[in-house]
Formats: structure tokens, sequence, C-alpha cells
């Protein structure tokens, strides 16, 4: 049995426990008897300081009703089943859990680092550590109780054994939560909520905004200029709300080119570093926005023979001005200084014939400049969301190996016909390799497997 606690020892803050005091409650069995409407009628408490009394004793009823599930007056199938539901979920780590820095860092201080390590801490052991007062108590008894878990849990020491089999074998980051997506989805949402519920709704819709806005012009600076903030705390405020589940920030810049700009610059350039430098981004992130805007080897071949055949021809006019009649093979063999120009002329076009043939060429049909910014803006977005999904690919494939395309669909979130268009794209440029044959195929990563 357990002693009845007093209540100078609860974890209340000290204007709830001087209201019921000086009405002469002085143990928690009396406190959990009073109902809302009772405790509202007592002077000095207002809805808040209500609100933390019933929170306490809501947690305290779950504990006490935890005594009896840790292996006592139950029938052998409950037994079973709250054994399997306690081993997904106490092996979850806390770094998995979005609590509070100062509740974090309490724990770490106490040498938890697992779910199962929290629950076996007492209430009066948390609280008696330095920062930590009523409202991170309330904090990690309260995710506690909505997942049906408190503080100073007793578990048979057989159950205890298996257990630590499960965290032991859950050394890998990430797997825990895995497991409990797919047996306790229920479970994980209510802890993915309850991270949410920290924040305000002005806060999180602020957070989301800028979020949307990221996704939109792809960099920290872009978003910093609108909402009127700096680079470093944009920052901050997407790693902020990763940790509560709001989106999924991965870190990196998107800074947007467009895909004419692209080829353009590949025209004038004709090198991918210069292209790269032109633009103040790496050569990597060319070659990945090359994959994205799906511009092959052969378009960008393509592109540098016509910027060859432009030079080619400019080099013909001026000789052409400067003899006053269209020079022909003899005409461009007899003069040293022109004879690499007949040769190229033959390597692009195959015959000075044929070179003729195509100086004429018509004009482009005149592009609609109205429906310029619409285009853009567009283009700006689905390069983004292709980057992104590309990149949340890779991460999977890195970590899991080699995948089916509907597992790799559901670990990353995408549906399985885009997820196979993105595969065939890494595909094209040696990063994925297939393997296998019919329903066996499976997909794998190559490190350094890029050949553009």
């Amino acid at each position: 049995m357990r002693k009845k606690k007093k209540l100078r020892r609860m974890s209340l803050s000290v204007r709830a426990k001087n209201a019921l005091r000086e009405q002469g409650f002085e143990t928690e069995t009396q406190c959990m008897r009073l109902s809302r409407r009772e405790l509202l009628s007592i002077p000095n408490l207002g809805v808040k300081t209500v609100n933390e009394i019933i929170d306490y004793f809501n947690y305290f009823k779950l504990n006490q009703r935890n005594f009896a599930l840790e292996g006592n007056g139950l029938t052998n199938q409950e037994k079973k089943e709250r054994l399997e539901y306690l081993t997904y979920v106490l092996c979850i780590p806390l770094l998995d859990i979005p609590l509070s820095a100062r509740a974090r860092n309490i724990l770490e201080k106490l040498g938890s680092s697992f779910l199962f390590d929290l629950v076996c801490l007492s209430e009066e052991l948390i609280a008696s550590e330095k920062n930590s007062g009523t409202r991170t108590l309330l904090e990690i008894s309260n995710l506690l109780v909505k997942i049906d878990l408190s503080l100073n849990m007793r578990l048979p020491i057989g159950w205890k054994s298996e257990i630590d089999k499960k965290i032991k074998g859950s050394s890998k980051p990430g797997v825990a939560i895995s497991n409990l997506r797919i047996k306790y989805p229920g479970t994980l949402r209510i802890i993915n909520e309850a991270a949410g519920s920290a924040l305000s709704p002005d806060r999180i819709t602020f957070y989301k905004k800028c979020f949307d806005l990221y996704n939109e012009g792809g960099t920290l600076e872009y978003v910093g200029k609108i909402v009127k903030l700096s680079r470093q705390r944009i920052r901050q405020i997407l790693v902020k709300g990763t940790k509560y589940k709001l989106f999924k920030y991965r870190g990196n810049e998107y800074p947007y080119i467009s895909k004419q700009k692209l080829l353009k610059d590949f025209y004038r350039l004709k090198a991918l570093s210069k292209v790269a430098k032109a633009n103040n981004v790496s050569s990597n992130y060319v070659k990945r926005l090359l994959i994205v805007h799906q511009i092959k080897n052969e378009d960008i071949e393509l592109l540098l023979l016509s910027r060859k055949k432009r030079d080619i021809i400019k080099a013909y006019l001026k000789i052409k001005d400067e003899i006053g009649y269209n020079p022909n093979t003899a005409v461009l063999q007899s003069n040293r200084k022109w004879r690499y120009l007949e040769a190229s002329i033959r390597r692009c076009w195959g015959s000075i014939d044929s070179f003729r043939k195509e100086l004429n060429i018509p004009a482009s049909p005149t592009f609609i400049e109205s429906v310029r910014p619409w285009i853009e803006h567009r283009s700006r977005i689905a390069c983004i969301k292709r980057m992104q999904d590309l990149d949340c690919i890779r991460d999977v494939l890195t970590e899991f190996g080699s995948l089916q395309t509907r597992e790799l669909a559901t670990h990353a979130r995408l549906n399985p016909g885009r997820a196979y268009v993105l595969i065939k794209l890494l595909m094209a440029t040696g990063e994925v390799i297939r393997e296998g044959e019919g329903s066996q195929t499976r997909y794998r990563i190559i490190k350094g497997g890029c050949k553009i």
C-alpha cells in the first residue's frame, strides 16, 4: 500500500497549496474528492490554478491504476498485452520525445536516456533537481498520462528484463519510433500532439508560415527579408518547429535557379564550375539542380554544340565581310588562319553544304511576357519540392539500405508513383542502382555515383 502523501510534499504551486491548506485539506486523498466547482469556490483559486490541481490529481489517479496494471490483478491475456505495449513504448529514447529544453536537461542530469529510465524516477527526485519546478514536473507527468504511463512505476523483474532486451535491440536511432509508428500509431500521434500543444496557436501559425516561405524561396535569407528577421533567427524557428513535429526542416539551402537560367549559363560559360561560380553555389548543387530540372548529359552536349555552332557562324560571317563573298572549302583551306574553321564546320555539320543551309534560322515564337511571373513562381516551388524529395530518398536509402519502391515510398512519405519517377532520375545519374527483377526489384544508393 502507498502511504498517504501530505499536501506539503505535493508538486503543486505555492498558491494552490496555501489555498487548499486554508480550507483544511492536508492529504492528496482529501483533495482528490474535490470537483471543479468546489475548487473554483475556494478563495484565491483561479481557473489556471484549478486546472493545475486537476491535472495533478488526474496523473495521481493514473499512477494508482498503474500499480494495478504493473502485473497485479490482471488476467494472463491482459498481462501479455500490457507487457507488449510497455516493451514498445518504454524503449523509446528521450531524444525522440519532444520535451522542453529545461525538462530535457534535468532528465539528462538524472541519467535518463529512455522512457524506461524516466518512469522509474519519482516526483520527489525530479522536483529536487536544480531548476526543476512545478511546470517542468507537470509537463513530464502530463505527457506520461496521455500515453498510459506514470512516474515511479513498479515493474515485475521479468518485465524489466524483456524491456532491457528491447532497448539493446533498438540501439540504431529511429528504430524504436519506426516500430511504434507501425504497432501503436495512436500513441505516436498523442506524443506529437502533446509536443505541439506547448506552443500557442499564433506561434504555430507563424512557424508554419516561415516554413511555407522557406519552401517557396529555398533559403533562410529569402524568408528573413519577408518576415523581417535575421537569417539565424529563421533557422532557429525552423529547427524548433521540426522538434515540435509541425513540419520537417532538413537544414539544407535550396537557392532557386530556373531551368532557363541554367541552360543560358551553360550556353554562355560552357563549364559546370563556371556556372556554379556565377550563381554563387557549389558544383554539386548545380548537378542536383540538373537532376531536378531533368536536364540530361545529352541536353548539355546539344547546348554546348549549339554554342559552338554560333561561334563558328560568327567567325564565318567575319571572314565573309573581310573578303566580300561567301568562302568555300578551297578558300578556307588556302589560308592557314581559316583552316581550323573548315575542320570545325565538318565536325559540327558534316559538310559545308549542310552548314550553308542552316545559316538562315527562323525566329523562335515570341514568349507571352504576362505569364512569365506565374511560370517562375510555379517552377520555383516545384523545383525545391523535387529537391527535398530527392534528398529524402537519398536519406532513406542511406539509412535503410536496399529497399523496394513501396517500402521506399512509405519511409519517405511519398506517393509510390512519384517515388518511382524520382528513383529513375537518380538511376539516370548513377546515384542509385537496381537489384533483382520483377516483384523482387530493390534499389540501393551508391556514394559518389553522380556522373554529370
